[in-house]
């Protein structure tokens, strides 16, 4: 289950803001749709992992599991972007 931080943006931080989605539908042939993007909002709470596999459709895969934030994952990134 998402909750609403996961897929809407604030227009800004003032209490009068308004939230909209982050996500947009796209228009792709009816037989691979319908489509949507979820995009940098969502991902930033998931690990994702992407498999072409042998490069046909049938054997991609995309593998989501929850981030990990806070301090200890900011100082080893920090330390493994260093340079």
């Amino acid at each position: 289950i998402l909750s609403f931080n996961q897929y809407m943006v604030a227009s800004s931080k003032l209490e009068s803001a308004w939230c909209t989605p982050a996500f947009m539908e796209i228009d792709i042939p009816r037989e691979h749709g319908p489509g949507v993007v979820l995009g940098e909002v969502f991902l930033r709470n998931y690990f994702s992992v992407y498999d072409r596999g042998d490069g046909s459709p049938d054997d991609a895969r995309v593998g989501l599991a929850p981030s990990a934030h806070g301090q200890d994952q900011d100082r080893r990134l920090k330390q493994l972007t260093k340079n």
